[in-house]
């Protein structure tokens, strides 16, 4: 689809402007008419489409590095930031927004959350899990540090964010506690 296309090439740019509907269309060569038609709630809605790819795209990555490489769970842990910083790293401008929408926190944190909590199934997946509130906590970090165009390159982010989310875990809950000692000290291996 054109429309999406447009939109994605736009989140894409390295440039940092506004995505609007308009911007979309010219690109896109069709009206805001057609447009709305697919979208009804427009940019949020384009956005969300690719969100949700992306995150299918970030658990793909995972579980093929996790076949590949028989992490332990601390290790699984890294490789979900990376892959995660990675994604979201194609798409610096999907978030020049006057406020990125919850949802998209809350989507992008779940395989964060995953890593951390070790596999939460229905039970465990409260609002108020300790690996929930960290990974949502950091996800909102990594977006923050996207739209301020801070970091100069992916390794830099990737290492930025390891090195921040690693304690948070250790201090969260005393489960985590061992787990962040064991992968403080394996860090030589990213």
């Amino acid at each position: 689809m054109k429309i999406f296309g447009s939109a994605v090439r736009q989140a894409s740019s390295r440039r940092k402007q506004p995505i609007t509907v308009a911007s979309i269309c010219k690109e896109a060569g069709v009206s805001s008419t057609t447009f709305y038609y697919h979208f009804e709630r427009g940019i949020n809605d384009v956005f969300s489409e690719l969100l949700l790819r992306s995150v299918r795209h970030v658990e793909h990555r995972i579980r093929e590095d996790v076949q590949r490489e028989n992490p332990d769970a601390n290790y699984r842990v890294v490789i979900t930031i990376y892959r995660l910083v990675e994604e979201l790293f194609r798409y610096p401008n999907m978030f020049e927004l006057e406020s990125v929408p919850r949802e998209w926190v809350q989507r992008l944190a779940e395989p964060l959350a995953e890593a951390i909590g070790g596999g939460l199934d229905d039970r465990d997946a409260s609002a108020n899990h300790p690996a929930l509130i960290i990974a949502e906590y950091h996800v909102n970090a990594i977006i923050g540090l996207i739209r301020r165009d801070f970091t100069p390159s992916f390794d830099f982010m990737t290492k930025l964010v390891i090195s921040q989310v690693i304690p948070v875990i250790g201090l969260a809950e005393f489960e985590f506690s061992d787990r962040w000692h064991n992968l403080v000290h394996s860090m030589p291996r990213f």
